[in-house]
């Protein structure tokens, strides 16, 4: 029989596994960006840094440099634009479907760097990977999230600081633990999982060499295969 507290302990469940799944993206994006950045010398999920750099070598009339950059921008739009139509789709499991083709295009990348083709085709082909990892996943709870764009979340952790501080309560908040500190701290994991994984990238790095890559991959083929139904509903 349901009881009065069966609904909240199935929000507190739902609660948990969206945040592991937007941990564990966080946390690949992350991984993967450190690839680009040290191997690639190219940001390929940071577009603010990239429009910056861009933006920069073009007043220097140093085009070439700055085509790297150019190649990133709109590749990482597109997958926005794939992962979004993807996952807006009402029939199947959209989520699998987007998992298995970020798989594929990490899948390519890793070959595209064995083949030694120019930087900038592999830069384009993981920036395409993080854009499609962007729309996975919008929310934990009721608290809107962004994989990537770790300057927009920083952001959300200074502002929830400043409302916290202030006594504001949340205007959706789930119940009175659900506060502007409880949200800041959800916005501060994903950006601490991110560093994580930008880490754990350059650690592995030296062992891995042409299969550094091979760990989100890994990730990515695992979502593929079990990501929950239930997180479709909040994603």
């Amino acid at each position: 029989m349901e009881t009065d507290n069966q609904p909240s302990h199935r929000s507190a469940r739902r609660r948990g596994v969206e945040g592991g799944l937007a941990g564990g993206l966080s946390l690949t994006a992350g991984y993967v960006d450190a690839y680009g950045l040290v191997v690639l010398g190219t940001y390929v999920s940071l577009m603010s840094g990239n429009s910056t750099t861009m933006a920069a070598e073009l007043g220097r009339n140093q085009f070439a440099q700055a085509a790297p950059a150019a190649a990133a921008i709109p590749a990482f739009v597109a997958g926005v634009l794939v992962g979004t139509l993807v996952t807006d789709r009402r029939a199947g499991r959209p989520h699998r479907v987007l998992f298995a083709v970020i798989a594929t295009v990490l899948a390519a990348a890793i070959g595209l760097g064995a083949a030694q083709v120019p930087k900038v085709i592999e830069i384009a082909a993981l920036s395409l990977a993080m854009g499609m990892v962007n729309p996975a996943l919008s929310h934990v709870g009721r608290e809107t999230v962004n994989l990537t764009f770790i300057t927009g979340t920083l952001s959300r952790v200074g502002s929830h600081l400043a409302l916290g501080l202030k006594r504001m309560p949340v205007a959706d908040a789930e119940g009175a633990w659900d506060t502007h500190f409880h949200r800041a701290l959800i916005d501060a994991l994903l950006w601490a999982a991110f560093v994580l994984g930008a880490v754990l990238c350059v650690v592995a790095m030296p062992a891995l060499r042409g299969l550094t890559l091979a760990p989100a991959l890994a990730v990515m083929l695992a979502l593929c295969l079990f990501w929950p139904a239930a997180a479709d509903a909040a994603a």
